[in-house]
């Protein structure tokens, strides 16, 4: 009950209401169509805060009208998402999730920006991601991306750098496709779910895709 979907962001966050971002939602940011996709936000080493700066007084995207445009947000919408959820609460991010979400389902080995005492307890059970990310007409170099390598492990970063196993995960999914409860335990309403998994978005061109592309809040539903 500490926010509605179609808050303005600013109401939460008031120095993201600059730049022409005064009319974005919180139901903008889960379905995409904010219109601010690309923004520098530094590397695995930047701090939280100065992510949130950055984001704060960039524009918005030229002739980008909120709601009216749709285009996957990469990162950016996920740290404005997460900076919400921790001004509210009065937690990271990274804790919020770990103490409403993972720990109630059993997720113990799951994290969104892990200790580096963890990091290094887990040694070689840690998986690497390639960097499959081409430049140019270069082919990809299929080297470590940066959330595999040790600051990017231990970095919130809630669009790209969650790690757990497969085992584990297969929870989320359970409690979701159960209504939100699992082992008896609730993590969401059967309303939220719902309403997370239901077309949002629909029969827009997505300008990151580069094709149509119906979205949920915060996810694609199939």
């Amino acid at each position: 009950g500490v926010l509605q979907l179609d808050d303005l962001v600013g109401l939460h966050i008031s120095e993201f209401a600059a730049n022409g971002k005064q009319a974005v939602t919180i139901k903008h940011l889960l379905m995409h169509v904010g219109g601010f996709r690309f923004i520098d936000l530094g590397d695995a080493a930047t701090p939280w805060d100065e992510i949130i700066r950055r984001l704060c007084v960039s524009p918005l995207e030229r002739n980008w009208v909120p709601g009216e445009r749709a285009g996957y947000h990469p990162y950016t919408s996920w740290y404005v998402l997460g900076e919400i959820v921790s001004r509210l609460s009065g937690k990271s991010l990274s804790e919020y999730v770990r103490e409403q979400i993972f720990l109630p389902l059993g997720m113990v080995d799951c994290w969104i920006g892990m200790p580096e005492t963890v990091r290094d307890s887990y040694g070689s059970r840690l998986g690497v991601m390639a960097n499959t990310e081409a430049r140019g007409d270069a082919p990809p170099t299929l080297k470590p991306h940066p959330w595999s390598m040790p600051e990017g492990l231990v970095a919130c970063a809630p669009g790209g750098n969650a790690h757990g196993p497969m085992r584990q995960l297969v929870k989320l999914y359970e409690m979701l496709s159960a209504g939100g409860m699992l082992n008896g335990v609730r993590t969401l309403t059967s309303e939220s779910v719902a309403l997370l998994t239901a077309r949002s978005r629909v029969d827009m061109f997505d300008e990151t895709f580069r094709h149509k592309l119906d979205w949920g809040l915060g996810i694609i539903p199939n």
